[in-house]
């Protein structure tokens, strides 16, 4: 009972941030919301900066659960990248550019904590899958895998952090940043075997 009522608290925290900002959203507005007492809320979470940690430390464990999946279940590195793709695009409805803004503001010490993850483990991450592509002739062989992980990184977080973006052109320019990259690594039998994956995860 107590699990539930915990993860349901996260939850919808997590939802109000992103919508009205971290600020904005108080914690008696949470209680509300969750249908609680404002006590049972404060022995769960007795500030708004736990709840806040609770929320990224949910995220980035949630990713690195993901990057660790991904490789085994996924036939070619292009179909694991795809995985990838779709998940941070339904990420989105949570690191929302108010959401990420505010954390970057108020509480500094979190939102570095979660760049730092991006840096050690999904640059990483999408490094490995450079070289798997490689491997499997479906990425072109002089690509610098290094520079190719961190210029996507920078690109989706500068995306991610625009306030002047509305979700409609934020989801576009996701998408668009997906293709770039893929366009300008894979080989042509990685091209043929892109749009065969896009067949099979639409």
């Amino acid at each position: 009972m107590k699990n539930r009522q915990y993860e349901m608290i996260i939850e919808t925290a997590a939802n109000l941030f992103a919508h009205q900002g971290i600020k904005a959203t108080t914690m008696e507005e949470i209680a509300k919301k969750c249908k609680l007492s404002k006590k049972t809320l404060y022995l769960n979470f007795f500030k708004k900066e736990l709840l806040v940690q609770a929320i990224v430390q949910r995220l980035m464990a949630k990713m690195e659960q993901h990057m660790r999946v991904w490789p085994n279940i996924s036939p070619n590195a292009i179909s694991e990248l795809m995985h990838c793709f779709q998940y941070l695009q339904s990420s989105l409805t949570v690191l929302t550019a108010l959401f990420l803004n505010d954390l970057q503001r108020y509480y500094h010490l979190t939102y570095n904590r979660l760049c730092l993850s991006g840096n050690r483990k999904f640059v990483p991450y999408l490094k490995q899958n450079v070289d798997r592509g490689i491997l499997e002739d479906l990425y072109r062989k002089e690509i610098d895998n290094a520079l190719t992980s961190k210029l996507y990184y920078w690109q989706l977080t500068n995306i991610m952090m625009d306030l002047a973006l509305q979700p409609a052109d934020q989801s576009k320019l996701f998408a668009d940043i997906n293709s770039f990259l893929l366009q300008g690594i894979v080989t042509a039998d990685g091209n043929r075997a892109m749009r065969l994956t896009k067949y099979h995860h639409t």
